[in-house]
């Protein structure tokens, strides 16, 4: 994502998570704003087979502990821990119903190869989840071609519900979360240069991941104008302590885990709204709607503009396609 064309946006100057200092100062006052909010103790989810991503560690396992609780079959999408994650969900829930899917999402054709398993297995979805996310410890470029974060934060969510969709995977009346970050507020993008990777070291990493994040959400909110057959739904789940910055330098990583478990809330609790926007019936005919630490609030300035939306939908499906396209010898 190079830096010198022009962007859309908020101005760059409103950023808020563009260090760690800053954006460990905005989480902690974020927490005074977060609102508990559990699904009913007697809902079932019986008969429902559902997907999620990054299943396995962090919020991704948590999702899917709860959802395995009330009764829906879960498919675990994981790039790691295919034996450990699911023996850490049976050891909390026995009587899981678990299928293990093994992809990584930057490899475009291990994605379709994935989707036409589901395909095979005649696995059709009430919920989706799109939780995989990413933060390196500074920029590197994937075998397609893209910033490894635009890759798995945005690129490879858009191939796979592209490809969901028309595999004809989603049930009817299905609904689609993606779990994003409300650092898409305070950041800014190039519809001309979004997929030509730049480089970039650890200073600069949460700025550019504030980007990836709000490709994530302008597309989630083209898509929710699009999708007559799906019920789309996105959210921040706020800071978690997690290893999502397992990457982190050598340095930062003994101020950054005792810091993340000290003052914020684990998987398991921020797991309990989330699971609340993935199941509750009252989002039942709702989408487009944006969720922030259990609140609904409006996305970010621009990110509902269809100036902004339109031009990105269309090239984020030529990237796809590019990305699927045999090369030639």
């Amino acid at each position: 994502m190079a830096s010198s064309a022009p962007s859309r946006g908020v101005p760059i100057s409103e950023r808020r998570h563009d260090s760690p200092l800053s954006a460990t100062l905005t989480g902690l006052l974020d927490q005074f704003s977060a609102v508990r909010r559990e699904l009913p103790a007697d809902l079932r989810l019986d008969g429902e087979t559902h997907l999620v991503t990054g299943a396995s560690r962090g919020l991704g396992l948590a999702i899917v502990k709860r959802l395995a609780a009330r009764g829906a079959r879960v498919v675990m999408v994981c790039r790691s821990r295919l034996k450990e994650a699911p023996a850490e969900v049976r050891a909390a829930v026995p009587h899981a119903d678990l299928i293990v899917q093994a992809v990584d999402l930057t490899n475009p054709p291990g994605i379709e190869a994935m989707l036409d398993h589901l395909v095979d297995e005649r696995l059709v979805f009430d919920r989706v989840i799109c939780n995989a996310g990413m933060v390196p410890a500074a920029s590197r470029t994937t075998q397609a071609g893209l910033d490894v974060m635009v890759h798995v934060n945005f690129v490879a969510n858009v191939q796979l519900v592209q490809g969901l969709r028309t595999r004809r995977r989603f049930a009817n009346g299905a609904r689609l979360v993606m779990v994003g970050s409300d650092a898409h507020r305070y950041a800014v993008i190039d519809l001309e240069n979004w997929d030509v990777p730049a480089t970039y070291g650890t200073a600069q990493v949460l700025q550019r991941y504030g980007e990836s994040k709000r490709l994530l959400h302008t597309w989630t909110e083209a898509l929710a104008k699009r999708a007559d057959d799906l019920h789309v739904l996105h959210l921040c789940p706020g800071a978690i302590a997690t290893d999502i910055a397992r990457e982190a330098p050598g340095w930062l990583r003994p101020l950054v885990g005792p810091v993340m478990r000290t003052f914020f809330p684990g998987p398991d609790r921020v797991a309990s709204w989330v699971c609340w926007v993935i199941a509750s019936p009252e989002f039942d005919d709702q989408s487009g709607v944006y969720f922030h630490l259990g609140r609904e609030k409006p996305p970010g300035e621009g990110v509902r503009d269809p100036n902004v939306g339109t031009p990105l939908w269309e090239s984020a499906q030529r990237r796809v396609q590019s990305m699927l396209q045999p090369e030639e010898s």
